[in-house]
């Protein structure tokens, strides 16, 4: 199984762009991950599954009880791909499971998202940075 991370929480003090990111993130990951399942690969993201759960039921854990869910689902899993979003790079949580990944010979493997989710994201970036 492959374990698809990416950078998820948004860093604004502006609720509704806050929202926005992330929402932008979760259907780009979705994607991937459907184009993954389309070729037969087996994969989670926490970020697919989660999202839909906290948004509907606000869940809103502490960094420890999404480290705890994430570390046993990557642990399980045995391989990470990292969704390379804009933000990857400054992700707390990636961070995190990219230590897990090495403390636990789990393989990396960074995919580039496509050239229109990339601008798409960084111009909401530019709009959390300004507020």
């Amino acid at each position: 199984m492959i374990y698809v991370t990416s950078p998820y929480i948004a860093h604004t003090s502006d609720e509704e762009l806050k929202k926005e990111i992330e929402q932008a993130r979760y259907e780009a990951v979705a994607r991937h991950v459907s184009l993954l399942a389309e070729e037969g690969l087996v994969c989670y993201s926490p970020i697919n599954h989660w999202h839909p759960v906290a948004t509907c039921y606000d869940l809103t854990g502490d960094s420890d009880y999404w480290k705890k869910q994430n570390r046993e689902m990557l642990i399980r899993a045995g391989k990470m791909q990292i969704y390379a979003l804009p933000g990857y790079q400054e992700s707390k949580g990636l961070e995190f499971e990219r230590e897990v990944a090495y403390k636990n010979d789990i393989p990396e493997k960074r995919i580039e998202p496509p050239y229109e989710v990339t601008r798409k994201h960084h111009n909401l970036i530019k709009k959390a940075r300004k507020s």
